[in-house]
């Protein structure tokens, strides 16, 4: 087995690390003529936007957690008797065909968002 340099190895982590941050490899960084310290310091960005990306979909699911809450709480103003008949009622209206996982997808909420609001309420 051929050893592998340190740059080859940092390479190999900045093309996948770029992948997880912005959906696509950067096999560019291949062919490349940069130093391993430029290349730790590419991670250390990459690394940076990386949590700011986490942070910000912490902040959206929030969001969205919290509208889908408004709109079972709207639903029950206008007749639903209660929080698993307004979730029924989103079901009909996202065409979700009764599936929760589909239905916390489709709100944009984090994946037993609904089973936990049918389970606890609001």
């Amino acid at each position: 087995m051929i050893a592998r340099t340190e740059l080859e190895e940092l390479k190999d982590m900045y093309c996948d690390c770029h992948k997880d941050v912005y959906g696509v490899k950067a096999r560019w960084i291949y062919g490349t003529a940069v130093t391993v310290q430029e290349l730790k310091g590419m991670l250390a960005q990459l690394e940076r936007e990386y949590y700011v990306q986490v942070e910000e979909e912490k902040q959206r699911t929030a969001r969205a957690e919290q509208a889908a809450r408004e709109q079972i709480r709207v639903l029950m103003q206008y007749g639903a008797k209660d929080v698993a008949m307004a979730i029924r009622w989103l079901h009909e209206a996202q065409d979700t065909q009764g599936d929760n996982r589909f239905l916390d997808f489709d709100l944009g909420c984090e994946y037993g968002f609904i089973e936990g609001l049918l389970k606890n309420g609001l």
